[in-house]
């Protein structure tokens, strides 16, 4: 009879184990798949922060869009975000020499977010301390990266990094 119970409770724990790793993945793929499509069409928010760090220096961080954007939210303790950087740092290379800026952007302060700057080797400028602009796109509640196109007039025109990198490719040349 002992023999039979632990047999059921292993099963049972086994259970509920796949169920648990089943509801992980399904967290995990929707958390990717989500974007904040109500930007698309709406004016930028103005990028805030605490500081801007990259290619050696930091400066106050606060300024408006002169030329198309790419700004990137991230967590640096995410792993679906340090995944992301090269994808970033290749559209950085791509498209920097045909008006394109990128620019990371984190809630995290700024030795955290430097560490993780230096870390990945991020080639884009980063803007720290964010949180309202965070609030202000809608990405407070950020689980992974985000993405966002912005044109030269200042409006949001694409969102997930496939659907900006089709819109460079488009605007910037592929």
């Amino acid at each position: 009879m002992a023999g039979r119970r632990r047999r059921s409770a292993a099963a049972l724990a086994a259970g509920v184990l796949t169920v648990a790793a089943a509801s992980c993945a399904e967290l995990q793929s929707s958390v990717r798949d989500y974007h904040n499509e109500d930007m698309v069409g709406q004016i930028a928010p103005e990028l805030r922060g605490g500081a801007w760090i990259g290619g050696g220096r930091t400066v106050e961080a606060s300024t408006r869009y002169r030329d198309w954007t790419l700004v990137a939210f991230f967590r640096p303790w995410d792993s679906v975000c340090i995944e992301e950087v090269p994808r970033l740092a290749a559209l950085h290379e791509q498209y920097s020499g045909r008006g394109l800026s990128v620019v990371g952007v984190t809630e995290a302060p700024l030795e955290r977010a430097q560490r993780f700057v230096e870390s990945y080797a991020v080639p884009y400028p980063v803007i720290t301390d964010a949180r309202e602009t965070e609030i202000l796109f809608g990405v407070e509640m950020l689980w992974g990266s985000e993405v966002f196109l912005v044109d030269p007039g200042g409006i949001v025109v694409a969102n997930g990094l496939r659907a900006v990198e089709r819109r460079l490719a488009t605007e910037l040349g592929g």
